[in-house]
C-alpha cells in the first residue's frame, strides 16, 4: 500500500469515527435538553406551611404528602394537600389529590375535591364536592365547569359549574342546577 492510500484509509476511518461521535454527542445533548425541561427545581415531602396575621394569630395551615416546582414548566405541584383556613365565620377546610400553581398565581385543584365548612353559633355547616376548581388570585375567583354537589344541613344543590366572585361575595350556578331542601320541622314545646 502507497503512502496516499494509508491516508485515505486512515483520513475515512478518523471520518467515520467523528461521525460516530457527533451522533452520539447529539443524542447526549437531545437527552440534555429534554432533561432541563422537567428538571425539578425543589422537592418537599411530608411537610406543613402555616401563615399568621400580624398579631400572631393563625390564618391558614398547609399540609400535604409533597410538592414539586417546576420553573422551565411555571408550575408547583403540591400532592394531597389538606388547607385549613381560619376566619372569623368559622374554620374552612379544602383537599384534593394535586393543587397546581402556574405561572400566573392561578391554582388549580384536581382529584376529589372537597370543600367544608365548620359551623359556629351563627354560620350552619356546608360541604362541596367536585373533580376540578380553578382559583385566580388576580381576579379573586373560583371557578369550575364540573359537576358540583353542595350540602348542607337540610339542603342539596347539584349543578354544573360554578363560579364564586370574592370581592363581591356572590355565587353563580352554571346550568342544570337541582335543589332538594328538607325543612326543619319543630316540635311544639308541651
Amino acid at each position: 500500500m502507497t503512502q496516499r492510500g494509508i491516508y485515505l484509509v486512515l483520513a475515512i476511518f478518523i471520518a467515520i469515527i467523528g461521525t460516530w461521535v457527533h451522533s452520539k454527542w447529539r443524542q447526549y445533548d437531545d437527552f440534555s435538553t429534554s432533561l432541563s425541561q422537567s428538571q425539578i427545581d425543589f422537592y418537599m415531602s411530608g411537610f406543613s406551611a402555616y401563615s399568621t396575621n400580624a398579631d400572631g394569630q393563625p390564618q391558614y395551615t398547609l399540609v400535604a404528602n409533597h410538592s414539586v416546582k417546576q420553573s422551565k414548566k411555571g408550575t408547583t405541584q403540591i400532592f394531597q394537600p389538606y388547607y385549613t383556613i381560619l376566619a372569623d365565620s368559622g374554620a374552612i377546610t379544602i383537599e384534593a389529590g394535586i393543587a397546581t400553581e402556574n405561572s400566573t398565581g392561578d391554582i388549580e385543584l384536581t382529584h376529589d375535591v372537597i370543600i367544608k365548612s365548620k359551623s359556629n353559633k351563627t354560620e350552619p355547616s356546608y360541604q362541596v364536592n367536585t373533580e376540578q376548581l380553578v382559583y385566580s388570585t388576580r381576579q379573586q375567583k373560583i371557578s369550575t365547569d364540573t359537576p358540583i354537589k353542595i350540602t348542607g344541613i337540610n339542603m342539596i344543590i347539584n349543578s354544573i359549574g360554578l363560579t364564586i366572585d370574592l370581592p363581591s361575595q356572590t355565587t353563580k350556578l352554571k346550568s342544570n342546577v337541582h335543589t332538594k331542601y328538607t325543612p326543619l320541622i319543630e316540635t311544639p314545646s308541651k
